[in-house]
């Protein structure tokens, strides 16, 4: 009975830790220091420790690759530089996961402008 109970513990101990993974397309609203609120869509691969993927470009542009990224359980950190008409502007982006659903504060690497956030949902 005790091994049964221990076995089905871990077996849902398991499940969780994989629902909480950060795979997949994760997608919000972030609200700029203009007040005008931008699509973030990531689309992110963990493998181990690593963290790799893109987010969505801006007006029209390409997606941008993510570096520096890195997973840790339900924690997951990564930084992009978007272009801007001033030139390329570093954000780092910080996130905790809970099931489909991931927080993510946003700042700019510079110091520079309000730290964002948003609540992004996992597409399905």
């Amino acid at each position: 009975m005790k091994l049964l109970r221990f076995t089905l513990l871990a077996a849902v101990t398991v499940a969780s830790v994989f629902a909480a993974g950060a795979d997949g397309k994760w997608s919000c609203g972030v609200k700029g220091g203009d007040g005008q609120v931008r699509p973030l869509v990531a689309t992110l691969k963990a493998d181990g420790m690593k963290l790799t993927g893109t987010v969505n470009g801006m007006n029209g542009q390409p997606d941008i690759e993510i570096f520096n990224g890195m997973a840790h359980g339900d924690e997951v950190m990564w930084s992009s530089k978007r272009s801007t008409p001033n030139g390329p502007v570093q954000f780092d982006y910080k996130a905790k996961i809970a099931g489909d659903e991931m927080k993510i504060d946003i700042v700019r690497a510079d110091g520079q402008g309000a730290p964002m956030n948003c609540t992004a949902a996992r597409g399905k």
